[in-house]
């Protein structure tokens, strides 16, 4: 009679294992009273009771995992975009988010490296004389093993960054066409895709390429590539400008040889002059026609 009994229970158990190890479900207590049951118990009602044990557990589990991402996504919606903002901004430009005025962020800076050479210093007097050059000139300079000159002000404050990266993913209307920065963290199920208008450090010709791609990109049939297994082809942009307030728009699409994508990408920005298609690792097709 065991060898029936455990044939019987083979397929419930198995099924259930293989949908369970998707779960984040802890197994080892079904696994054990199962292996108990089986060991002491071979009639037909304590099968029966293994087997309604197992769904009750895979069930429950399955509930508390879904009760917690639909309790992330209410508390995401109900945080407004002022706030989901606010939270991108500490995280980018914290000492602006501060309102810490910008000669004091200037003295910070030199407190800070001040703080780091003097530890560098304590480390280098367990391995330095007294008498080296080092020390000489950590009791020079105030215990920093070398001198330390003020913080330079920029003559730029706003608009500095010469390069800009923008991401996809799903934004606070739900989309997944929105051009901009990540709030959040991605192990708590709230990352959300912000526009970076807000973020006073990046140039309005960047913020306006990134503006102008989320349009394009939203117009356009083909998806979004979040996740590469999960496919879809447009990506990540990058913006760079030099001295000269040239621009250079580097588009990230998967795959990358759609000859009818390649074909319409001028869409960009107005004043492009040539474009450089990745078209693989080993060859790149240059393109120098003029906008028409």
């Amino acid at each position: 009679m065991a060898c029936p009994t455990i044939t019987k229970m083979a397929a419930p158990c198995r099924n259930f294992f293989a949908c369970a190890s998707r779960l984040p479900i802890d197994l080892l207590g079904v696994t054990s009273t199962v292996q108990k049951c089986l060991f002491f118990q071979h009639s037909t009602t304590r099968i029966g009771v293994i087997t309604r044990y197992v769904k009750t557990r895979y069930i429950a589990s399955f509930r508390k995992l879904e009760c917690s991402l639909n309790s992330r996504e209410r508390q995401l919606n109900v945080e407004d975009e002022g706030r989901i903002q606010d939270r991108l901004l500490k995280k980018v430009i914290p000492l602006w988010r501060s309102r810490m005025a910008y000669e004091d962020q200037l003295k910070w800076k030199y407190h800070e490296a001040a703080h780091v050479l003097k530890i560098l210093s304590r480390k280098l007097s367990a391995v330095c004389p007294a008498d080296s050059p080092v020390m000489r000139q950590a009791e020079e300079n105030s215990g920093m093993c070398c001198p330390l000159d003020a913080t330079k002000p920029s003559p730029i404050t706003e608009g500095y960054r010469n390069k800009s990266n923008f991401s996809i993913n799903k934004g606070l209307d739900g989309n997944e066409k929105t051009v901009g920065l990540f709030s959040g963290r991605g192990r708590r199920y709230n990352i959300i895709c912000v526009p970076a208008d807000r973020c006073v450090n990046i140039p309005e010709s960047h913020l306006q390429v990134a503006r102008l791609y989320q349009q394009y990109i939203r117009s356009s049939p083909l998806p979004a590539c979040i996740l590469f297994h999960e496919g879809g082809h447009w990506r990540e942009i990058t913006v760079r400008t030099n001295m000269a307030g040239d621009k250079m728009v580097i588009i990230t699409f998967f795959p990358a040889d759609l000859s009818q994508v390649r074909n319409r990408i001028y869409f960009i920005y107005t004043v492009l002059k040539s474009c450089l298609y990745l078209i693989n690792s080993n060859c790149m097709t240059p393109d120098v026609a003029p906008l028409g």
